[in-house]
């Protein structure tokens, strides 16, 4: 992001190169925009959840009045916590796909830009001069 080279001429402290800095900014805006649009996702899932249940809570009092035996009662309570685990589980696999469509959305963007590199290269060895070279040296 600082050239060198280019130094200003009143302090000799390097230029920033803005056009530079907008260009990786721009690039990583585009990199992380699979995993901003799943967190959001992510949010409103959570909200909807969260509303889902509030709402659920709040039907209780109603619910119990309804209820005229004892058997009314826990059909009632059977069919709250069974809803809550639906809903649970459906907000869950939810999230799982959206976090599995980022995550391939991700590695997908990563596998184009990415090229083939060594990155374990090694020097050719110095050839060695026979002992007999080195004790006419």
């Amino acid at each position: 992001m600082f050239e060198s080279q280019n130094t200003s001429a009143n302090s000799g402290l390097p230029m920033f190169n803005f056009a530079e800095f907008w260009t990786g900014f721009g690039q990583l805006s585009r990199n992380v925009e699979p995993v901003t649009r799943s967190a959001t996702r992510a949010a409103f899932e959570m909200q909807s959840l969260v509303g889902q249940r509030a709402t659920a809570y709040l039907e209780i009092p109603q619910t119990i009045a309804n209820c005229r035996t004892p058997v009314d009662l826990m059909t009632a309570q059977v069919a709250f916590w069974q809803r809550a685990g639906m809903q649970y589980q459906d907000a869950a696999k939810r999230m799982i796909d959206i976090w599995t469509s980022a995550a391939r959305q991700t590695a997908n963007q990563a596998g184009e830009r990415v090229t083939p590199r060594d990155y374990i290269t090694f020097p050719e060895p110095k050839v060695d001069q026979p002992a007999s070279a080195r004790r006419a040296a």
